[in-house]
């Protein structure tokens, strides 16, 4: 008797020359010999037994309750801060809002470039660029950016500028700024 496996033909002694040897491989692997696997993974789990430490406790606090007899109110503006009521609306350093807002109070000062000057008789204009990449003629009494900027002066390299901010109190104070020629 043949038999044919995979382009092999064996005959009925190989075949059972190689179960014999199959059975033989496989009887090693007893339970006698596999009790030194068994004590080498049983050290290793001992080994690397993990502890993990507890949670901390932690006291509880007590709540804090607010009264305002004897505590300030954080909502309510200090006294030494308050604003001056002539100067809430107005005052000596207010701008003038019943004016015409000019285009260029329209960009912060940032957004702004000074682009040229350019000077006509004794008149003198300073370019100025604005972020759509329009260009805007300005002279001094102009007004640029969006805090109430007024246009001092116009010089060959910058256009100075006084602007009127609110301070930290809400009063309204000036501060110089500047257009810089060839600054983006």
């Amino acid at each position: 008797m043949t038999r044919q496996f995979a382009n092999t033909t064996f005959s009925g002694k190989a075949t059972a020359a190689l179960a014999l040897t199959a059975v033989i491989g496989l009887s090693g692997c007893t339970e006698h010999s596999m009790a030194d696997l068994k004590q080498y993974v049983q050290e290793r789990r001992q080994a690397h037994a993990g502890f993990v430490e507890p949670l901390p406790e932690f006291e509880l606090s007590l709540g804090f309750t607010y009264s305002a007899n004897d505590i300030r109110d954080p909502f309510v503006r200090p006294v030494r801060y308050a604003v001056d009521a002539d100067n809430e609306l107005g005052g000596a350093n207010a701008p003038d809002f019943s004016r015409a807002r000019e285009p260029l109070e329209n960009y912060s000062l940032d957004a702004l470039a000074m682009v040229g000057e350019l000077t006509q008789s004794e008149n003198r204009w300073g370019l100025v660029r604005d972020t759509e990449g329009v260009i805007h003629r300005v002279k001094p009494g102009n007004y640029a950016g969006k805090n109430y900027g007024r246009i001092l002066a116009v010089r060959d390299t910058h256009i100075a500028i006084e602007e009127t901010v609110r301070d930290g109190a809400g009063n309204w104070i000036t501060r110089e700024a500047q257009l810089t020629l060839g600054e983006e």
